[in-house]
């Protein structure tokens, strides 16, 4: 075994804790938006910290919001009176998207069944949603 000198030991070990503090990179997903169809990048991401990015390709400003479920990702409920789906279980979202923009958000994702929808009213029904796996 190869005998190194302690202050060579502690230079070694504060690169091991600093590479470990450091911790993987964030993994990312980009959502295209368009009028009215929303589109994965990556339909499977692993758990952990992720990087949303909403890119608006559509003639208007969308909204995205992420929701962790277990119904399909084309039944939420929508409510009659707004004409919106229901965010029930929403861990992210952006706000509003301009046009030809790209928004992005960060967040710590869970195993489990996601959707990811446009939440301005009719655009859930319209088609604007699409379904994440975070395993």
């Amino acid at each position: 075994m190869l005998a190194l000198r302690p202050s060579l030991w502690a230079a070694v070990a504060a690169i091991a804790i600093a590479i470990a503090a450091c911790g993987a990179p964030a993994a990312s997903v980009t959502a295209t938006l368009k009028d009215f169809t929303v589109t994965l990048d990556r339909p499977t991401i692993s758990a952990g910290s992720v990087t949303i990015s909403a890119k608006n390709n559509g003639a208007m400003p969308h909204r995205l919001v992420v929701i962790k479920t277990d119904v399909a990702f084309d039944k939420l409920p929508i409510d009659q009176t707004t004409l919106m789906a229901s965010e029930v279980g929403k861990v992210a979202e952006i706000l509003s998207v301009a046009v030809g923009q790209t928004a992005t958000v960060t967040v710590t994702l869970a195993p489990g069944r996601y959707v990811v929808i446009c939440n301005l009213p009719e655009h859930y029904e319209l088609g604007m949603r699409a379904p994440l796996t975070v395993q």
